[in-house]
């Protein structure tokens, strides 16, 4: 384990952080339904990867050989209602004991805690505890990472049956312990919570970009935390930088059609901004593509020193106004090859009265002709 700050991985401080992640992650493997497998020497992933992502990381801190002591013998499954699941599994080394583990939403799981693990001892979950605990899960949230907590709740018997408040039927076998979650989802100790970040593909961000550019409104649908569902949302563009997400409840909760296009309204800022960046992509591809039919080397480089590109204006025909091209060649003649080449869009222009646009008006819908409006 590396630690920062001056701090020696043998020091007792050190050993009080790893035991304290340790339970962590011993909580959120086996209260999980996620696998990682290892065939002809490659690792594959069962499940869903948030799952395996804390299977990977348990092992890495080998918390895995403590894992191996516990088999489950029950389940109160994951529902989008819940936002938890929870795991009872038998101790081989402490007698086949039962002990509860739970994983879940932070602000879901932290209010079926009254104890929490701290230094290696395990004492009562104050207020200020889970105020500062929500304050966490509101700061790694907003830097785009989903966040999971994890908890864990000996029951100090080896038999369901013994269980106080466990339901059980005339011939003494439990109930269906899925059906039982009020018995078993209760005084549980907080171990501690993880935060896991999956930066969202190159491609995902290309294609809000392409729906925009075709007028396509995007919406996102997630069951992240808000604050990380509005970060995401930003990141990928669909969404302004102080944009908001809404939550199910908060949907439900609008009284009409009018307090909907209100909630929208939040956006409009973003669709502004969309469009300005739509008029300054467009007017660099057409820089771009006048550049290769000059015969620039790196249209790229070459806009990058234009004075005052900012100044450059087109018209809904595709013709730019405001750069003086020749100019930047002769100043610039080193970025310039002798033969005019390819448009930026790949296809030869040129020849009498040719502006080296046609490609981008095609590529944006535009015609030759003037507008009529």
């Amino acid at each position: 384990m590396v630690m920062t700050g001056g701090v020696s991985p043998e020091s007792e401080q050190a050993q009080i952080v790893a035991d304290e992640v340790v339970a962590t992650l011993v909580a959120g493997t086996l209260a999980n339904d996620g696998e990682l497998r290892e065939e002809n020497g490659r690792w594959e992933i069962v499940g869903d990867p948030t799952e395996v992502s804390l299977i990977v990381a348990a092992r890495k801190v080998k918390a895995d050989r403590k894992i191996k002591r516990y088999t489950r013998v029950g389940e109160i499954p994951f529902t989008s209602e819940r936002k938890r699941m929870s795991i009872i599994a038998k101790d081989s080394t402490d007698s086949d004991k039962l002990t509860v583990f739970a994983k879940g939403a932070p602000d879901v799981l932290l209010s079926y805690c009254t104890r929490i693990r701290v230094g290696g001892q395990v004492r009562k979950l104050t207020e200020g505890d889970r105020q500062s605990i929500l304050a966490t899960v509101e700061r790694l949230s907003s830097e785009a990472y989903r966040t999971l907590g994890e908890a864990c709740r000996p029951l100090e018997t080896g038999s369901l049956a013994d269980v106080p408040g466990v339901s059980v039927n005339a011939a003494g076998q439990v109930s269906d312990i899925a059906d039982q979650a009020e018995a078993i989802e209760t005084d549980l100790i907080w171990n501690g919570m993880v935060g896991i970040i999956d930066p969202p593909r190159t491609e995902v961000r290309d294609s809000v970009t392409e729906a925009h550019r075709a007028g396509i409104r995007t919406v996102m649908i997630t069951g992240d935390h808000p604050l990380t569902a509005a970060r995401i949302a930003s990141d990928l563009g669909i969404i302004a930088k102080d944009g908001k997400a809404l939550t199910g409840d908060q949907l439900d909760q609008l009284p009409d059609e009018a307090a909907l296009d209100k909630a929208k309204a939040d956006n409009e800022a973003y669709k502004a901004d969309a469009e300005k960046r739509e008029a300054d992509m467009r007017r660099d591809f057409a820089i771009d593509t006048k550049l290769a039919q000059m015969g620039v080397r790196n249209a790229k480089a070459a806009r990058a020193i234009i004075p005052n590109i900012a100044d450059a204006k087109l018209d809904e025909q595709g013709n730019l106004t405001g750069i003086d091209f020749e100019a930047l060649k002769k100043d610039n003649a080193y970025m310039f090859t002798d033969q005019p080449r390819e448009s930026a869009g790949g296809d030869p222009k040129g020849g009498a009265g040719s502006d080296g646009l046609a490609d981008f008006r095609a590529a944006f819908g535009l015609t030759d002709e003037p507008s009529k409006e």
